[in-house]
C-alpha cells in the first residue's frame, strides 16, 4: 500500500514538472506543489 502511495506520488510530481515546463513558470509550479502536497 505504502508502494502504491509513493508510485502515485512520484507520478504527480512528474506531471507538475511537465506543467512547468510549458508553463515555464515558477510561481504557477509552487502553486501547484503547495496545492497537492499540503
Amino acid at each position: 500500500m505504502v508502494m502504491v502511495i509513493y508510485i502515485v506520488s512520484f507520478i504527480d510530481k512528474i506531471e507538475i514538472i511537465k506543467i512547468n515546463n510549458e508553463l515555464a513558470g515558477a510561481s504557477t509550479g509552487n502553486i501547484l506543489i503547495s496545492g497537492r502536497f499540503m
